[in-house]
């Protein structure tokens, strides 16, 4: 989980084209009860922002039903998060459908 979430936060700041200017990377996902789980992004984030001058990533975290039902209206706006946490299955297919 930590690798992969480290790949994505690099591939973020990449993709916003950190060298060139400072950036903010917004990262949306559930806020899970497992406190140790939250603690691993709070973790990687710190360090990849520290790492990274120019950069900062921010992650919000929403309870489960609250994230399913703000989340389709943010990705239909300008603010919509740059990386989201998203469920396989029929709720990914729904998005993926609605564009």
């Amino acid at each position: 989980m930590k690798k992969l979430l480290t790949t994505c936060l690099v591939a973020g700041g990449i993709l916003t084209g950190s060298a060139m200017a400072d950036e903010t990377v917004k990262v949306l996902s559930i806020n899970r009860d497992i406190e140790s789980w939250k603690q691993i992004y709070l973790d990687v984030v710190e360090a990849y922002n520290k790492a990274n001058p120019g950069v900062t990533v921010e992650v919000e975290f929403m309870e489960d039903e609250a994230f399913k039902q703000k989340l389709p209206t943010l990705l239909q706006s300008d603010a919509a998060p740059d990386l989201f946490f998203s469920w396989s299955g029929g709720v990914f297919y729904e998005q993926a459908d609605q564009g």
